[in-house]
């Protein structure tokens, strides 16, 4: 039973376009084919097969599954004669039409009554029609009119003058209405309308826009607002006419009536139409010519920063859009500009006026964050111990800053978790943006351990930036203060506030904050009486810090140490990459010796302590076949590295170097040391070298 006629129908439509003299088999046909070849060809040798075909056994022919092979349908294709082919125009030309002889009627009577019918119907079409066409007075024949390349000036401009037409506005005009008159509206109507069409010239508007419409007879509040009316809508016919206009736009004209636009612009009510009206004007302007809009850009600033709250947050949104496309690299001399006139005249008291300025520069999406933190500094508002209030707008401004750049999508969350602290305590504003952001980790990721996570999550790139802005604004004590009472509120201590913990002493880049938020953290776990989960912390997190922390006299050697042998996962676990780990450890704990040889706030038995800790620690820890007591199998004790012993050495020595005798119990630890390590000569020649500095120290004058 063949398929249904649809099926064959839609076969047909998806076969491939072929020759008349090809072969009509497909590649799917011919594939099939083969692998069925192949496979029978193997079981050549049985006298019947499972697979379907021309060895299947009988009793499988009733049980066949409808998959594999018998998915495919193989029916006959529509023979070549009734497909339709594309016809090839390539070679066609065009030839004129042959006249075909008239054929004889073999009836004349019937062609004369056809002919007839066919010429009054033609004279009933032709009286229809002479109906509505216009009435000749003069009956003669046509002029030709030869056509030129350029339309006539009776096409292009309109029938009256813009100037007559902004006339008859003005006599629409009524002082005494709370509203625009229809008269009015209909000729703004038809002016934006010819402007899109370019029935009007640039030329003209630029003259109108400085005439129109004039001051009111009586100066009353009412004529005056009449006016704001009038001149609000003709500004909005003028600039719809140009933004939507495929003939003329503000690109052919120069920066002349853009400059002018925006000052008209500036002279009305601080209001949303306003704004996206230069909204408008800045986006239809091309981007090389923005920079000779200064003077109409400085009016707009100049008008807004000063404008209400409402009117402000109204429109804040519209101008940063419309001014998006400034950037430092390309306008940096108007962006300057902008930032003088933004904080001119401004009083000592008041700083609302440069936090908008701020906050304008926040929305804006081509500025980056050098420029806003150069100009954070240069505005003076975060100078000299700023309120809590300040601290508070800062945050936002940052927010802002990181969403208009796109690196903030759970802007909206945090802004939020923020508010809400604020509004608890308004000393949380530093700490509690830096804290929300360290809990936007998932947890079970790891930053310090993986980097596709640190990929992925850009909360270690915001906190980097975070705490940038802190140290370049002189508000890193301020940040601790308001963490120690963010943590002093909030006692509880998960492993997630742990990790945030980590996060954040990671993104500080600041040895000083790093240890105080480790600090913070161990005395919440104290208080708590919770189980220590310090083991999440890795000691290679610390390495940046390390030298920091030694040669700082605020932080205790004691605090360098426990996060040092802090014990992370990787070092509790054996994994192929442990040897690794401890060679990396062996270097800090190298290093370390150096430095604390090197600092000059310990005392010299401190010094000496510390840096004989370290060889301590390298002794038992070493490789290389040591077994432990310092040693290694052949005796020689070459276990620590040169710059430990060069560390003891000068630590040994820094009584000798401010001009003392030292100690010769010490000195002779030392050369013990060195003789084990480095062998009797060198023990000889350090000793000989001690021995001549301690002379020439006791012959010194006191």
């Amino acid at each position: 039973m063949s398929s249904r006629p649809t099926a064959r129908c839609c076969r047909a439509a998806r076969r491939l376009r072929a020759p008349i003299d090809s072969i009509w088999i497909t590649d799917s046909v011919l594939a099939n084919a083969f692998e069925r070849y192949c496979h029978v060809s193997r079981l050549s040798r049985r006298n019947s097969s499972s697979v379907p075909g021309p060895l299947e056994n009988r009793r499988r022919l009733g049980k066949r599954r409808m998959t594999g092979l018998y998915s495919a349908d193989f029916q006959p294709t529509l023979p070549p004669w009734l497909i339709e082919y594309p016809v090839d125009l390539s070679q066609w030309k065009w030839m004129p039409p042959t006249p075909t002889p008239t054929p004889t009627p073999a009836n004349p009577d019937a062609a004369t009554r056809e002919a007839g019918s066919s010429q009054r119907r033609r004279r009933s079409l032709l009286s229809w029609v002479e109906k509505w066409l216009p009435v000749e007075t003069e009956q003669g024949g046509v002029e030709r009119v030869e056509l030129t390349t350029d339309p006539p000036q009776s096409i292009l401009q309109p029938k009256e003058d813009l100037e007559e037409r902004l006339r008859h506005a003005r006599d629409a005009l009524s002082p005494a209405a709370d509203v625009l008159a229809p008269e009015f509206r209909q000729v703004m109507d038809g002016i934006r309308r010819d402007i899109h069409l370019g029935l009007v010239s640039l030329d003209s508007v630029h003259e109108a826009l400085a005439t129109f419409p004039t001051s009111p007879s009586a100066s009353t509040t009412q004529a005056n607002l009449v006016v704001t009316l009038a001149k609000r809508r003709f500004l909005s016919a003028v600039i719809d006419g140009l933004v939507y206009s495929r003939v003329q736009n503000l690109a052919q004209t120069g920066p002349e009536l853009g400059r002018l636009l925006l000052k008209s612009i500036s002279e009305l009510p601080t209001d949303q139409e306003s704004a996206q009206m230069a909204q408008h004007v800045l986006a239809a302007t091309p981007e090389e010519q923005l920079g000779t809009l200064s003077e109409g850009l400085h009016a707009l600033v100049r008008t807004w920063l000063p404008a209400s709250p409402e009117c402000y947050s109204q429109a804040a949104a519209i101008l940063a859009d419309g001014l998006g496309r400034l950037s430092p690299t390309t306008h940096g001399e108007l962006l300057h500009s902008l930032e003088t006139v933004a904080l001119e005249a401004e009083p000592n008291t008041d700083i609302t006026r440069r936090l908008r300025w701020l906050d304008m520069l926040a929305r804006m999406r081509q500025v980056n964050e050098s420029f806003f933190l150069e100009a954070c500094v240069r505005s003076g508002c975060f100078d000299e111990e700023p309120s809590s209030t300040t601290e508070c707008r800062l945050v936002e401004l940052l927010i802002r800053q990181w969403q208009s750049r796109g690196y903030f999508p759970g802007a909206r969350m945090v802004r939020d978790a923020c508010r809400r602290d604020a509004l608890r305590d308004a000393d949380l504003g530093l700490a509690s943006l830096a804290w929300n952001i360290s809990l936007r980790q998932p947890p079970g990721k790891d930053k310090d351990k993986d980097k596709d996570n640190r990929n992925n999550n850009n909360s270690l790139g915001l906190l980097t930036s975070y705490f940038k802005v802190l140290r370049r604004l002189d508000l890193s004590e301020r940040f601790l203060q308001s963490f120690q009472k963010l943590c002093t509120q909030n006692p509880t201590t998960t492993l997630q506030e742990e990790r945030g913990f980590k996060l954040l002493a990671i993104a500080s880049r600041d040895h000083r904050i790093a240890a105080a938020v480790y600090g913070l953290m161990k005395h919440q776990e104290t208080n708590n009486n919770t189980q220590r989960r310090l083991s999440t912390w890795d000691w290679k997190a610390w390495t940046p810090y390390i030298q920091s922390m030694i040669l700082d006299a605020h932080i205790p050697p004691r605090t360098v140490w426990e996060v040092v042998h802090t014990r992370s996962p990787q070092d509790l676990a054996r994994s192929p990459t442990s040897h690794l780990r401890l060679a990396a450890k062996r270097r800090l704990v190298a290093d370390m010796a150096v430095w604390f040889s090197q600092a000059a706030h310990l005392s010299d038995r401190a010094a000496l302590r510390h840096v004989s800790r370290c060889n301590a620690w390298l002794a038992a820890n070493g490789t290389n076949g040591t077994n432990g007591n310092g040693t290694n199998g052949n005796g020689n004790g070459e276990v620590l590295p040169p710059q430990a012993l060069l560390a003891v050495v000068r630590a040994a020595t820094r009584d000798v170097k401010r001009g003392e005798r030292g100690r010769t119990q010490r000195m002779n630890w030392v050369l013990d040391l060195v003789r084990a390590h480095l062998g009797d000569e060198q023990a000889m020649k350090t000793g000989k070298v001690l021995e001549r500095w301690r002379r020439n120290n006791a012959q010194m004058p006191r």
